[in-house]
This record gives structure tokens, C-alpha cells and sequence, in this order.
């Protein structure tokens, strides 16, 4: 967003009638109202067409960002916008804007930077998993266990053994005891 140039009155800019319309429609207040420049009237970014020029050279993002001081992320949303707005490097009909200065024909090179050595790493080391973790792991286990037996899978060794149930008799004891 590029800030704003100037302040106007909008009494002496605008006509009556218009003036009037604006007043009803903001109220009692005065505001302070922005008008942006229209983009027909306005010559394209002279970055944006030196990005553009030197690309259709065939130069690198890196070569352009030295070459122009951009950062190489500006090169590249330039360069995005050319292709995404192309009306936007056409010049207006209005009198032509000064033509940037001369790009040379050929890249500068660009010097590369040495190598990095790999990152050392910390050795990696087998923690023994704490109580709470060994507790949800049986439950977990203990559960998909109940679930298999649900289901009718038979865990265990060997094939599944008929075991008899023995019944206890118990005697009901009188909840008035108070000897116990």
C-alpha cells in the first residue's frame, strides 16, 4: 500500500450535487475518505519491468535480486504479478514515463556460498518408558484383548479348554449384627 500523497477538500474538489450525496450517505460526522489512483492512468513499476526484462533474458531470481537490490522473494512476487496481471506492464495511453536505465546483456555471476558442514546430531537415546506410559499400555492391550474374546477369538496356547464353575453357597447374614 503506498501512503497517501496529499489531503484534499472535498468541498473544493468535488462538485455540489456529488458532495451532497456523499454527506447523506456518511451522516452527521465528517470522514476521512480514500480515493485510490486509478491503475489506467498510472505507468507500470519500473521494478516490475526490469524483473520482467531480465527474466525473458534468462536470469536467475538470485541474479536479478543482486543485480536490482531486491531480496529474492520480491523478485519472485514480481514475477508472479507479471504473470497473474499482464495489464499491469502495459503502458497508458498517456505520455510515456522516462525508459528505465539499460540492463545489461549478460548475468553478473553470482558467487556461491562454501558448503555448510552437516549438523551435528545428539545420539539418540532409548528413554525407558515412564509408569503412567507402561499402565496405558496394558490397559490398551488389556482391552483389545476383552474385545477379541467378545468377538470370539480364542488368545492363548493350545485350544481353548472347558473349564467347570463351581458354585459357592453363601448365606445371607442379617445387617442388624453389631458384633462384627
Amino acid at each position: 500500500m503506498s501512503p497517501t500523497r496529499r489531503a484534499l477538500n472535498a468541498s473544493t474538489v468535488l462538485p455540489p450535487g456529488l458532495l451532497r450525496k456523499l454527506q447523506d450517505r456518511v451522516g452527521p460526522h465528517g470522514v476521512l475518505l480514500y480515493i485510490p489512483a486509478r491503475r489506467d492512468m498510472r505507468p507500470p513499476s519500473e521494478t516490475i519491468t526490469r524483473v520482467q526484462t531480465l527474466t525473458t533474458l534468462g536470469w536467475t531470481a538470485a541474479q536479478i535480486a543482486e543485480t536490482l537490490g531486491l531480496s529474492m522473494r520480491q523478485v519472485y512476487r514480481l514475477r508472479h504479478e507479471a504473470r497473474t496481471h499482464p495489464e499491469r506492464l502495459i503502458a497508458p495511453s498517456t505520455p510515456p514515463a522516462p525508459a528505465p536505465p539499460p540492463v545489461p546483456a549478460s548475468p553478473p555471476a553470482v558467487a556461491r556460498p562454501a558448503p555448510r558442514a552437516p549438523r551435528r546430531r545428539r545420539p539418540t537415546t532409548t528413554r525407558s518408558p515412564s509408569p503412567a506410559t507402561l499402565a496405558r499400555r496394558r490397559l490398551r492391550e488389556e482391552r483389545r484383548r476383552q474385545e477379541r474374546i467378545l468377538q470370539g477369538e480364542w488368545i492363548g496356547e493350545g485350544p481353548p479348554q472347558t473349564v467347570e464353575i463351581e458354585r459357592v453357597n453363601l448365606r445371607p447374614v442379617p445387617l442388624d449384627r453389631t458384633d462384627w
